[in-house]
C-alpha cells in the first residue's frame, strides 16, 4: 500500500524524474546483460468474490483475508473480492496438477474462513446477484491506494461520472459510473517468466493470441440482468475506467486499459 492517496505538483514531478531514472536503470541492465538466465515459470492469481446465505456480495475482505492468515491473499478493489497468489513454478509435465493442487488446497481453506464469517465464496467473471449500487464507493475496499486511483480519474474527469454503453442480446446504458464498476469483473490470470533473450517474441505472442484466446474462453454474458457480450469483462474495464472531459462530451475517450501502440521491435 501507499501512505497517502492526495498529492502534489512536486510528488508527480519526482514521480516523472524517479520513473525516468529507473527506467534508464532498466535500460543500462538489459544492455550489458545483467539479468539472470531463467528458465520458464508460470504462476497465478484468482479474483473471488464474497457471498452472504443470499449469494449476495458480502462486503468483508479485510476480515476474510485476516482471518484466513495467509500471505498468498490480498485485498481487491471491492469489499467483496479478494485475490489469491499462487506459487510460480518451472514448467513442466505435471505443472498443471501442481497448479490445481495448490489452487483448490487455498480455496478450501478460504470457503472455511469465509463460512466462519456466514459467508461462501466464489470464482465467476461477473456475479449474476450482484446489483448497480454494489458497485458504489462505500464499498471501496480500505487501501490508499484504491482511493489514489479514484481521486486521480475523477480529478481528470473534473468531477463527473462516466457512462457505460454494452449493446449484446440486450442494451445496457448507466450514465452513473465510477472506478468501482471495474470490480463487477473478476478473472483467473496466469503469468508467464520467460528467458530474456525470448522476451520480445513472447510479449508480441501474448497479443496475437489475445484475441483466439478470449474466443476459446469466453464466460462472462450477464450484467446486471442483461443479456451482453459473450465476454463482457473486456468492455467493462474499457468503459469504467475510461477518461473523457466531461465539457466535451462528444470528444474521444481516452482509453486507461489498453493493448498500447504496437509490438515489439528489438527490445522489451
Amino acid at each position: 500500500d501507499i501512505n497517502k492517496s492526495v498529492f502534489s505538483q512536486a510528488d508527480f514531478t519526482a514521480f516523472r524524474r524517479q520513473l525516468k531514472l529507473e527506467t534508464d536503470f532498466l535500460k543500462d541492465d538489459l544492455t550489458a546483460g545483467r539479468f539472470d538466465e531463467c528458465n520458464y515459470h508460470v504462476g497465478f492469481e484468482l479474483e473471488g468474490w464474497l457471498l452472504d446465505q443470499q449469494l449476495r456480495p458480502l462486503p468483508l475482505n479485510d476480515s476474510f483475508v485476516r482471518a484466513c492468515h495467509n500471505d498468498k491473499l490480498t485485498l481487491e478493489l471491492a469489499k467483496f473480492n479478494f485475490e489469491i497468489n499462487g506459487a510460480h513454478h518451472p514448467i513442466s509435465r505435471d505443472y498443471f496438477h501442481i497448479i490445481e493442487y495448490e489452487l483448490s488446497e487455498l480455496w478450501k481453506q478460504c470457503r472455511k474462513r469465509a463460512q466462519e464469517l456466514n459467508g461462501d465464496i466464489a470464482m465467476i467473471g461477473t456475479l449474476p446477484t450482484a446489483v448497480q449500487s454494489d458497485f458504489s464507493l462505500p464499498n471501496m475496499s480500505n487501501r490508499q491506494r484504491f482511493r489514489a486511483l479514484h481521486k486521480q480519474i475523477d480529478n481528470y474527469r473534473r468531477g463527473h461520472p462516466t457512462s457505460v454503453h454494452i449493446e449484446g442480446e440486450d442494451i445496457f446504458d448507466c450514465d452513473d459510473v465510477d472506478i468501482m464498476f471495474e470490480s463487477a469483473a473478476t478473472s483467473f490470470q496466469m503469468h508467464i517468466q520467460v528467458p530474456l533473450k525470448h522476451a520480445v517474441d513472447a510479449y508480441n505472442n501474448a497479443l496475437a493470441l489475445s484475441a483466439p484466446m478470449v474466443a476459446a474462453t469466453c464466460n462472462s454474458p450477464f450484467l446486471l440482468g442483461k443479456d451482453l457480450w459473450s465476454e463482457t469483462r473486456i468492455t467493462i474495464f474499457e468503459q469504467a475506467l475510461a477518461i473523457r472531459d466531461p465539457e466535451q462530451p462528444n470528444a474521444k475517450r481516452l482509453p486507461y486499459v489498453t493493448f498500447g501502440t504496437d509490438y515489439c521491435k528489438n527490445s522489451i
